[in-house]
């Protein structure tokens, strides 16, 4: 152990730290400044899998921020264990889980953003989309868009329909787009965060329940894991941090929050505004 390159966790979440603890498992998806680790006792059911990267990683629930730079020498395949407070990568990278600073995600408090304030954050994310809006699309992309505003048209219904029954719009979005995190997956996660963000009952608990059934076997294990977090109420600093913010009255810091978003991932954060957005605009 003493040859092994050990580096600081800056920030654990909860999922991650769970994940863990189970003690072994492989790596599933190498990048540039992040991976994904899955553990051995990931299902369909109960996902376990978690992501470490570089120090702009944000915090959440699933991300083990780290000093690491990159992860180059990695490769997917690759086994992880933990064992006497380190993780270890491959058998050539350690990270020192001893005392590692835990990333508890913010409480909401009991102040909601009315009406006006609902609009005025969502004129702020047209704004923004309007602006990364690229008009040359792929016949692909713009059938992965077509089907995208179908699921949308249908969520939008259930979301007036007074009888709450269970949304029938899921086989539209889940694993809809490709990446790592499909577009309907991210538009479903924006959704579910702002039903639970404005505590809109049964809703938010009927989407969750749906998601949670009806996306194994539709999605990737990374983003079946991003999205049973969510079904939880829980998400990433950059997400939870937007919430605050359309709550005040600071311009600046909602469009701030909002850009950052937009620019996460490579389609993943204006995806999930836009799931935000049509709840905001329809409850």
């Amino acid at each position: 152990m003493t040859d092994l390159n050990t580096f600081r966790i800056t920030s654990l979440g909860e999922k991650s730290y769970n994940a863990i603890d189970d003690g072994h498992g492989e790596i599933i998806a190498v990048f540039r400044h992040s991976l994904y680790l899955q553990s051995h006792k990931h299902t369909s059911q109960k996902p376990a899998l978690f992501c470490i990267g570089v120090r702009h990683l944000p915090k959440g629930p699933l991300n083990v921020v780290t000093t690491l730079d990159s992860f180059t020498e990695l490769k997917a395949g690759q086994q992880w264990h933990h064992q006497n407070n380190l993780l270890t990568l491959n058998e050539c990278i350690a990270l020192s889980t001893n005392n590692p600073p835990l990333w508890k995600q913010p409480c909401p408090c009991n102040q909601r953003p009315d009406q006006k304030q609902r609009i005025h954050t969502c004129e702020f994310i047209a704004g923004s989309m309007q602006e990364t809006h690229n008009t040359a699309q792929s016949p692909v992309a713009t059938a992965i868009n077509r089907q995208l505003h179908l699921g949308e048209l249908k969520l939008i219904e259930w979301l007036g329909d007074k009888s709450c029954s269970k949304p029938g719009f899921m086989c539209d979005l889940l694993g809809c787009g490709d990446g790592l995190t499909p577009a309907g997956d991210d538009f479903l996660l924006g959704a579910v965060m702002a039903l639970h963000f404005l505590t809109i009952e049964p809703h938010a608990s009927l989407l969750a329940e749906s998601i949670v059934n009806k996306a194994p076997g539709r999605t990737n294990a990374i983003s079946l894991a991003h999205l049973h977090a969510a079904c939880e109420g829980q998400a990433n600093e950059l997400l939870m941090n937007f919430f605050s913010a359309c709550i005040g009255s600071d311009e600046p810091e909602l469009k701030a929050c909002i850009e950052q978003l937009s620019n996460f991932g490579h389609s993943s954060g204006r995806y999930t505004l836009s799931g935000v957005k049509t709840v905001f605009e329809n409850c």
